[in-house]
């Protein structure tokens, strides 16, 4: 199919085209912001103190102990996170009667860079209070629960959570750009597809390509009666 057959195809469908984009994207839009429920992302960071070797035992042996001791440790502290004994002393504290351990686990997450002694707690619900009240809450049930089981305060809070402004869902610009996008790209392909399948004779071009035939003149319309 030529350039200027497609080309033609495109505009002549062209308030299809849009009428299908617009739409699309609007209704996009409209489930939404108002169908679908938002979701709050609440983080909190938090450094481990790792009792450092003195320079006179540093050996490379040493220093290699320490450095899959300090990763072992970390593990243990991702996992005891997101424990029940954390998450429902976190859920108590807060006095909420309709959440779960379990629950309360499905939306929050732990992240570490293996390189570094942080960890940083994620927490998503639908309201940004409870968002950060939940993140705050898990962290110092956290750290008593290391102290109580270890007897070491080593965990300090570096970064205090904040209440979220903006939802993580849904991401309404998104959405719709890539509503739009989709749409008129895909209605685009469906004209040519169309155009591509139609056998209707239309032009000249139409006769020599389809029916391999010379055109040896052509009767214009006119308005005769």
């Amino acid at each position: 199919m030529k350039i200027s057959k497609i080309r033609s195809a495109l505009l002549r469908n062209l308030w299809l085209i849009l009428i299908i984009t617009i739409l699309g994207t609007s209704l996009t839009w409209t489930v939404s912001k108002y169908f679908v429920k938002p979701v709050y992302e609440a983080k909190t960071t938090l450094y481990i103190y790792s009792k450092p070797i003195s320079s006179s035992q540093i050996t490379e042996s040493s220093s290699y102990d320490q450095l899959l001791a300090n990763s072992a440790m970390i593990k243990d502290y991702i996992e005891l996170i997101t424990s029940n004994r954390v998450l429902q002393g976190a859920i108590n504290n807060l006095s909420i009667k309709d959440m779960t351990a379990v629950d309360l686990g499905k939306n929050v997450q732990v992240e570490n860079d293996n390189a570094s002694d942080m960890l940083s707690i994620f927490v998503d619900d639908n309201s940004p209070q409870l968002a950060k009240a939940l993140a705050y809450e898990i962290s110092e049930q956290f750290i008593s629960t290391v102290s109580s089981l270890t007897g070491q305060n080593n965990i300090n809070i570096v970064d205090a959570p904040v209440q979220p402004v903006d939802p993580i869902i849904p991401k309404t610009k998104s959405y719709v750009i890539i509503a739009f996008a989709g749409l008129f790209l895909a209605s685009c392909a469906m004209v040519i597809m169309k155009e591509y399948l139609d056998g209707t004779i239309r032009t000249v071009d139409d006769i020599e390509e389809g029916l391999d035939l010379n055109v040896i003149g052509i009767i214009p319309e006119m308005g005769i009666k």
